[in-house]
């Protein structure tokens, strides 16, 4: 309906509702994950996200240079190409994952036999939990092919990780109990990083309705 409201489905983490995607390089350091979500990404001045203009962040923590390029179709599917560089003299490792977040339960939830809350597909296996279940649960599974969101009564975010890697998907709460921040994702292997090396990886993710075919058609290969 052209005179409808405009739906917003991603917020701010630091929104009392906040949802959102994070997709990256986490740095290791003395094999601990050093999340870089919080970086301080630039863009050129003027950019915008269309189906007809990509936009490329940039960002830098220590030695390792970081740039992301995302470009959108017209059905809401992102394409997310990243880089990571080592910059520095000495080795560097980083392990490259993709998360979607949710903090806190929203307050439109419906009594109906429809998913709503953190889920993810590992090859054949689903795993979903509604909200109050996952609050107090985590999940995890290896696979070779899938994706893992957040979804609401209509729509969906996902994260989808590259082709041809083997990923372990996790459900978990990454807050606490009566705070959730509700968290469905993936994480590769790590890479090590020689100096003056650089990795490049390309994911996908997905903010749009909850429509079977539309989703379906996203899993068919292209034709070459």
């Amino acid at each position: 309906d052209p005179k409808s409201a405009m739906v917003r489905i991603l917020a701010p983490r630091e929104a009392e509702h906040g949802q959102y995607i994070d997709q990256g390089f986490a740095s290791i350091v003395n094999g601990e994950q050093a999340s870089t979500q919080a970086l301080a990404w630039v863009a050129p001045q003027g950019a915008r996200l269309t189906p007809s203009s990509p936009v490329t962040l940039t960002a830098s923590v220590g030695s390792l240079e970081f740039e992301k390029t995302f470009s959108i179709d017209e059905r809401y599917m992102i394409d997310v190409r990243q880089t990571v560089k080592n910059a520095g003299a000495a080795p560097a490792r980083v392990q490259p994952y993709g998360f979607v977040l949710q903090r806190n339960i929203p307050d439109d939830l419906v009594n109906l036999p429809v998913h709503q809350g953190p889920m993810f597909v590992a090859d054949k296996q689903l795993a979903q939990r509604r909200y109050p279940k996952a609050a107090k649960s985590s999940f995890e599974a290896i696979g070779a092919a899938g994706w893992a969101g957040v979804t609401g009564q209509y729509f969906l975010a996902a994260a989808t990780p590259p082709e041809g890697e083997t990923f372990t998907m996790s459900m978990k709460n990454v807050g606490e109990e009566k705070k959730p921040i509700f968290r469905a994702g993936y994480t590769l292997a790590e890479r090590d990083l020689a100096p003056g090396a650089s990795v490049s990886l390309a994911a996908h993710a997905f903010v749009g309705p909850k429509d079977v075919d539309l989703l379906k058609d996203y899993q068919k290969p292209v034709a070459e």
